[in-house]
């Protein structure tokens, strides 16, 4: 049986561990852009980048500069610019490859007219919508909103265009999801799949899923590999 899309006026999601399987993939960015500083700097900042999900990437480098390194405020602005490039570089090629969350295909397809869909991501909003465009999953949502916009502040946004006058879901893989559903008001649901949240199955006291599979939908692919093996 399906999750009841048609109980809700609008539909919250965050992208990445939730629509794009691209958890490990910003991971391995940000440990291939820092590692020219050495190992152990890198494993911290990456051990930092997944204890903070959903926050931006500015603000992550920004622990690695002013925290981890300590880099002189002359270098600062040069380095960081030199860093955000190359952390771009590798998310504007694999994001447009990754591959997408299983079932969520086939839930962003079955949202019922009546019902708006956002993405509230930590990711950069002009990446996301990019991405978004090239892979046909812009069609599906009223709005795309990243950063550098905080995700809270976004929250705020579609809160003050009353966004949440309904009963409304937020699909997220992070504590600041859960947060953030708690303090405006929105059903959470953990996708914990692909997620960096290490203790966020011990933590979350919400309902919790792997992947849309769980709640009914299955992507055309998968629904023919399935019936194959059922005619075998």
């Amino acid at each position: 049986m399906h999750f009841a899309l048609a109980e809700y006026a609008t539909l919250v999601f965050d992208c990445d561990g939730v629509i794009l399987d691209s958890n490990a993939i910003k991971s391995a960015a940000f440990l291939t852009v820092s590692a020219a500083f050495g190992p152990s700097v890198s494993a911290a900042f990456v051990d930092y980048h997944q204890r903070h999900g959903g926050i931006s990437r500015n603000a992550k480098f920004a622990y690695l500069l002013d925290v981890l390194l300590e880099v002189p405020a002359a270098d600062r602005e040069r380095l960081l610019e030199q860093l955000l490039r190359d952390y771009a570089d590798i998310c504007a090629r694999e994001l447009l490859r990754c591959r997408l969350i299983p079932g969520v295909a086939a839930l962003l397809a079955a949202i019922p007219q009546k019902v708006v869909a956002h993405v509230v991501t930590g990711g950069a909003e002009n990446e996301v919508r990019s991405v978004f465009r090239a892979r046909d999953l812009d069609r599906y949502f009223a709005s795309i909103r990243g950063s550098p916009t905080p995700k809270r502040d976004n929250m705020h946004a579609l809160r003050e265009a009353a966004a949440f006058r309904g009963r409304s879901v937020y699909f997220g893989d992070a504590e600041l999801d859960m947060q953030l559903a708690e303090e405006f008001g929105l059903d959470f649901i953990y996708v914990y799949g692909a997620s960096d949240w290490h203790d966020g199955r011990e933590r979350c006291i919400h309902r919790q899923i792997a992947d849309f599979r769980e709640l009914g939908f299955h992507d055309p692919d998968e629904s023919t590999a399935r019936a194959e093996e059922v005619r075998t």
